[in-house]
């Protein structure tokens, strides 16, 4: 009689493929996985787990936490690999896992407000429009070039509205695409900066109310 083969899993199920079981073989199925975890930044990104197991045993992976998406491989049979997405972070650190063949694989999430990038830049895709621009040389694109020292000032460098003592000014930067904002700064002239021309910016309380930003 040829021997059965009967699998046994972590849940201690034994199928065998007739009912004698006098000369059962018996494969015992031991999973693993690697890495045993990953750490994220507050942009999210995708990934892979790999599962380690012997041919016939099965196992499934689970997401235990709502910004961890599994995007395939929910399940197999043998060595598989689990593809995973986490979704972009707008808060605190947070951490959870995703159980796999009955172990567990941790995903951490940092919030670092260092590692999002200035959206409100042109090189990024902003683009900005203005209530008015006092001519060609003071255009509304001047406060989405990075440039927080008024460098060139008077032929693009800095916005400057058209209509001085009237009141309110506005500048509407766009981006491209929804963003994640944790932070708003803005800068007007910098202290003691001379532009060629000679005229001297040097109070910024007065560049808030007459020059630009």
């Amino acid at each position: 009689m040829s021997p059965n083969t009967a699998t046994v899993s972590n849940a201690g199920d034994i199928n065998a493929a007739n009912d004698s079981a006098s000369d059962l073989t018996v494969v015992s199925c031991n999973y693993a996985i690697a890495p045993n975890g990953q750490t994220f930044t507050a942009t999210g990104g995708t990934a892979s787990v790999s599962v380690m197991a012997a041919s016939g045993c099965q196992w499934i992976a689970t997401s235990n936490a709502g910004f961890i998406t599994i995007t395939s491989g929910s399940g197999g049979t043998g060595d598989g690999a689990v593809n995973y997405a986490v979704a972009p972070n707008s808060g605190s650190d947070r951490n959870d896992t995703i159980t796999i063949a009955g172990q567990t694989f941790t995903v951490t999430q940092t919030f670092i407000e260092a590692q999002n990038p200035n959206v409100a830049l042109a090189s990024n895709g902003a683009t900005a429009v203005a209530s008015s621009v006092y001519n060609a040389g003071y255009p509304a694109t001047a406060v989405i070039d990075g440039d927080h020292k008024g460098l060139n000032a008077t032929q693009g460098g800095v916005w400057a509205d058209g209509t001085p003592g009237v009141f309110p000014d506005w500048v509407e930067v766009d981006f491209s695409g929804s963003k994640f904002i944790s932070e708003i700064d803005v800068y007007t002239i910098q202290d003691n900066y001379k532009q060629s021309g000679g005229a001297d910016f040097y109070d910024n309380i007065q560049s808030i109310r007459n020059y630009g930003v």
